[in-house]
């Protein structure tokens, strides 16, 4: 069973939209950039990422990240929020790009 926000790889569900985030964004900007995320991580390619590099690991350490990014922007914490969020995407990057075959081209 998927829910929305979720893929469902091996009975694992992989990178649930955190509850939190959509509540404690208070930006009419920061709103519309979190829409156009969702709208990124709804589309095949995203899905086909996900489906390779999904792991109960990198579930974990996702929710762990969601949970540290909706805790700094709860308590205003721009500093805490904006680090959180870096190495949130730097992880995912990691783990997407691990799995991804165009990710090893370069251009000149």
């Amino acid at each position: 069973m998927t829910s929305p926000g979720c893929i469902q790889t091996g009975g694992v569900r992989a990178n649930p939209t955190p509850p939190g985030v959509p509540v404690a964004i208070t930006s009419p900007l920061l709103a519309a950039l979190y829409q156009a995320i969702e709208a990124a991580r709804h589309g095949q390619v995203w899905g086909d990422l996900k489906r390779r590099s999904a792991s109960p690991e990198h579930r974990e350490q996702y929710q762990w990240d969601h949970r540290a990014i909706v805790a700094a922007l709860r308590t205003r914490d721009s500093g805490r929020a904006v680090e959180a969020m870096r190495l949130h995407l730097a992880r995912v990057s990691d783990h997407l790009n691990a799995t991804d075959p165009a990710a090893s081209v370069t251009w000149r």
